[in-house]
């Protein structure tokens, strides 16, 4: 387990904490009498270029040093520091390997030695220096520090630990030490004890804000989010601007579905952060989400003028317009996101579905089949491709698109419904039954495809028992469906169940009124029962209802007087 931005954060107070220990560590600025003054001009060039950061001007200058006074201490340490600041580990090394033979004294040389090493992953030889340093100087932290990473390297957690115990004993302020003890301590999975530690730099520092996060994220990993929530808010009670906090306090609070005190974590950040893109973003997904499409609205505008080119913008810009009825608006926002990134698949099924919506079938097709080109591998596309064909009757056509998106989507349950559909309306019952048996075997409470699968049954007229019972099981899911009622009416009118066939059929009439088939079906019944004058009214019903339906037509035709 990794803390990142506990790590951030700790890093701070433990350079101040080294420093302030260490400060004997640092070079001595004083030349002997004897040193040329033109050694001296180059050092103190090399040290002014440094400490504004230019690293490669400084080695020059120090370089230059040496050529006059070329056993300085102090200068090599000073070229060899410069070096590592640069990455060049190997050549920091070669500079200070004789200087240490020479002086066995020199905690800096040997120190810095010692990061060399470390630096070049020659962790033996740099245990070796950082002993030679604590002989000389027993209390110095930053050596005991870097035993502590090394052992950490070398994957001996023990001996770290025994290593932030000795620095526990040096320094003044051990409360940052104690939460190193804690990260370490998480790393081995020693939960219980780490947080102990971190409370222990708690009771040293109540306002340290590292111990704080990192109880939370301790907190967060063990699943006690209530917790986590608590002590992230502590910490956020320091540093009110942080907003690495409030992300972490937002995620915690969608974990546990608490949505509005998610939305004002962004919030806040905003307030403090008004061009965070990031947070702008989040706030404005969660709000449209939640359903506060308004304010979703406004929030996606201000996204829009930090990220005028994010496809992502217009197309939940235009996502709302059509929830709200506006669909003309919302196409050409569609349209606009395409614009931005043609790629974009979420872009043209919105555009698809919106042209689909409007009825304007032609028009998605055309536009899906311009989609599937560029994008041949997204089953979204064909599946919508498919829909657009069955929504015109293009039986033949859906089926062919549907089989490409169930090629790349094998276990989408809505790819194999549409297809399954599409083959009986093509004539393919036999393959239509195989994929609908499919379906309910993989979920056996699809209420929706054991209904269809049990009504092709009864109106084929085959296999009625197996279709009753298809059709039961829906019904003890979803008993009051007006839709399932017709079907069992109509199952028990193919067994020649007449009264089971009223009986049903006018309880979904009852839940429904306003289907044509319904009634059609009760019409059927009737003429069954020589009830001729009541089937007609129910015909002549259904005909309202459906005034292009030629059956019901005919129907009448032959029996109206």
């Amino acid at each position: 387990m990794r803390f990142p931005l506990l790590s951030k954060i700790l890093w701070m107070g433990l350079i101040c904490l080294l420093t302030v220990s260490c400060a004997s560590t640092r070079r001595e600025r004083v030349f002997p009498v004897s040193t040329p003054p033109e050694a001296y001009w180059h050092f103190a060039s090399g040290d002014l270029l440094e400490l504004q950061g230019y690293f490669e001007a400084a080695a020059r200058e120090y370089r230059q040093a040496l050529e006059y006074d070329p056993w300085s201490v102090d200068v090599r340490l000073a070229l060899a520091r410069t070096y590592g600041k640069m990455g060049w580990w190997e050549a920091a090394a070669n500079l200070l390997e004789e200087v240490a033979q020479a002086d066995a004294s020199s905690v800096p040389v040997h120190l810095f030695l010692g990061d060399c090493y470390r630096h070049l992953n020659r962790l033996d030889l740099a245990k070796k220096m950082y002993a030679r340093v604590l002989k000389l100087a027993p209390a110095n932290v930053q050596t005991h520090y870097n035993l502590a990473l090394i052992h950490q390297m070398q994957g001996r957690p023990n001996e770290a630990l025994k290593q932030y115990d000795r620095m526990i004993g040096i320094v003044p302020h051990p409360e940052e030490i104690y939460v190193q003890r804690a990260l370490l301590l998480v790393s081995m999975d020693r939960l219980e004890e780490a947080e102990g530690e971190y409370k222990k730099a708690l009771a040293l520092k109540m306002d340290l804000v590292e111990a704080h996060v990192g109880l939370a994220q301790l907190y967060e990993d063990v699943g006690q989010i209530e917790k986590s929530i608590s002590t992230y808010q502590q910490a956020l009670s320091l540093m009110p601007d942080q907003s690495n906090l409030r992300f972490r306090l937002a995620t915690l609070h969608l974990r546990l579905s608490r949505h509005e005190e998610a939305i004002e974590q962004y919030r806040e950040i905003m307030k403090r952060e008004p061009r965070n893109v990031y947070a702008q973003r989040h706030l404005a997904m969660l709000l449209y989400n939640c359903g506060h499409l308004d304010k979703a609205q406004e929030s996606l505008h201000a996204l829009r003028l930090l990220t005028p080119d994010d496809p992502s913008v217009p197309l939940y810009l235009g996502r709302i317009l059509a929830q709200q009825g506006d669909m003309e608006g919302a196409i050409g926002l569609f349209q606009e996101a395409i614009g931005l990134d043609e790629t974009a698949t979420e872009s043209w099924i919105s555009l698809a579905v919106a042209l689909l919506q409007k009825e304007e079938f032609s028009q998605a097709e055309s536009l899906l089949q311009q989609a599937v080109l560029s994008m041949p591998g997204e089953s979204g596309l064909y599946h919508l491709l498919g829909v657009s064909y069955m929504r015109q009757f293009k039986y033949l056509e859906a089926v062919s698109a549907l089989k490409q998106a169930l090629s790349l989507a094998p276990d989408s349950s809505n790819v194999i419904r549409d297809l399954a559909t599409s083959y009986e309306r093509a004539g393919f019952f036999d393959r239509a039954v195989d994929l609908f048996q499919h379906i309910v075997a993989l979920d056996p409470g699809d209420h929706w495809a054991l209904n269809y699968l049990g009504y092709m049954l009864a109106d084929r007229g085959v296999r009625l028992e197996a279709a009753r019972e298809f059709i039961e099981r829906a019904l003890e899911i979803e008993p009051e469906s007006a839709i399932y009622l017709d079907s069992m009416g109509w199952v028990y009118f193919r067994q020649g169940k007449l009264l089971l066939a009223e009986e049903y059929l006018a309880k979904a009439i009852l839940g429904s009124g306003d289907e044509a088939v319904m009634f059609d079906h009760l019409g059927d019944v009737y003429l069954q029962q020589g009830r001729l004058a009541e089937a007609i009214q129910k015909w002549q019903s259904a005909l309202e209802l459906n005034p292009y339906d030629e059956k019901i037509k005919d129907k009448l035709d032959q029996y109206e007087p």
